[in-house]
């Protein structure tokens, strides 16, 4: 809303080069309309031929510039109309019943016979809460005791404004030091205090007061809103689900804490073809907070699985002795341990291959195979050595 700051700036034409000079040092490329309404702005700005302009600059343009629901636009197009101005020569009582209300709404939007509001999208605040004494706290029990207040503060906001978190920012103001910051993760949302508390006296016992503390500041970041389980009639159901996975996710906050969060760690997929590099150990509290690109890569890597994987590998494939059929065939019998091996079913064969980029090309075909004694193991020809390899076992 530009009423009453044109002024400033001399004329509507400095102030749209104002605001393209300030998006330009950002990398943005950006094109400006004004008008008098929103909906003749939008349209100035999408079609690029005008900055500024009046209801005249209005008509030649397409309906697209109506915003407009596509199936209404489909009609339009239907009918042959294709402009702003053919559209004003049907006589405005038909347009409703033909096309529906809402093309009467935009069009008077457009032109000003009915307000439009601008919708303002206003940051959330923040849910922290800080504490500053005559005195700074020099010994444990007062941090603890300043600590635990501040978090019963920061659980009592989430739970009004019914939200959770899965990280808590402390900050500490130091006497002749500078600031401290940690962090405690946590692998699930939550808003409450006691296991706030309990993570954060765990937190403490491996942090060092140097200097007397002045300020304490403590936020919640990210938070997210909390959605309620219903519980189940006969017990079961998601309610329970979800309190397994709490009782997971406190076990994990607590390792995470006195052990480290790199020394927590889960398996995750990665899409490489070679089966070995094919999973990825990653701090089990990250995975939890992984962005949507990094969901994506794991979805992705999922998808590029056709055929079952063993549940359990070897630590690097083993080298077998292979009886085949025929060179190029499926195995027949093998030895493993010491011990030998009929092959009753086999199949595949799965050939993997390694990008160009690898140091050493991967090129091997793999058999999934069910022994006579109806043991299930994965086998592979490697096709550049002939040799054969055991890499998992089906339990």
């Amino acid at each position: 809303d530009l009423s009453g700051c044109i002024h400033l700036l001399g004329s509507e034409e400095n102030y749209c080069q104002q605001i393209g000079h300030r998006f330009q040092r950002y990398g943005f490329e950006i094109r400006i309309g004004i008008a008098s309404t929103i909906g003749a702005a939008w349209a100035f700005a999408r079609t690029g031929s005008n900055r500024t302009g009046g209801n005249a600059s209005l008509l030649p343009l397409s309906i697209e510039m109506l915003r407009l629901n596509p199936s209404v636009l489909g009609k339009l197009h239907s009918v042959g109309i294709t402009t702003i101005a053919e559209l004003l020569r049907i006589p405005r009582a038909s347009l409703p019943s033909r096309f529906g209300q809402e093309l009467l709404t935009r069009l008077d939007q457009m032109f000003g016979r009915v307000p439009e509001l601008t919708k303002l999208e206003r940051p959330p605040e923040p849910v922290m809460a800080s504490w500053a004494g005559e005195e700074p706290v020099s010994d444990r029990v007062g941090v603890l005791h300043v600590m635990r207040s501040l978090i019963e503060s920061v659980a009592n906001q989430l739970t009004e404004r019914q939200l959770a978190t899965q990280r808590l920012l402390a900050r500490w103001h130091l006497v002749g030091a500078a600031p401290h910051e940690f962090s405690v993760n946590l692998l699930q949302p939550t808003a409450s205090a006691e296991d706030l508390i309990e993570l954060m006296e765990l937190q403490l016992e491996g942090l060092w007061i140097q200097e007397p503390i002045t300020t304490f500041r403590l936020e919640a970041v990210p938070t997210r809103h909390v959605v309620e389980q219903s519980g189940s009639l006969f017990g079961g159901g998601e309610a329970s689900r979800a309190e397994a996975r709490a009782a997971i996710a406190s076990l994990v906050n607590r390792l995470s804490i006195k052990l480290g969060t790199k020394a927590v760690l889960r398996p995750i997929l990665q899409a490489d073809p070679q089966p070995e590099l094919a999973i990825k150990l990653v701090p089990y509290i990250e995975t939890a907070t992984a962005t949507a690109s990094s969901q994506l890569a794991h979805q992705e890597a999922t998808a590029s699985i056709s055929l079952p994987r063993p549940l359990y590998f070897l630590p690097r494939p083993a080298l077998v002795e292979v009886l085949a059929l025929h060179p190029n065939g499926p195995p027949s019998r093998f030895q493993w341990q010491r011990e030998h091996h009929r092959v009753v079913h086999t199949w595949g064969p799965e050939r993997i291959e390694t990008g160009w980029w690898r140091e050493r090309p991967i090129r091997r075909d793999y058999y999934r195979t069910e022994t006579d004694r109806g043991r299930r193991f994965w086998l592979f020809r490697d096709r550049e050595t002939a040799r054969w390899y055991l890499q998992g076992v089906f339990t």
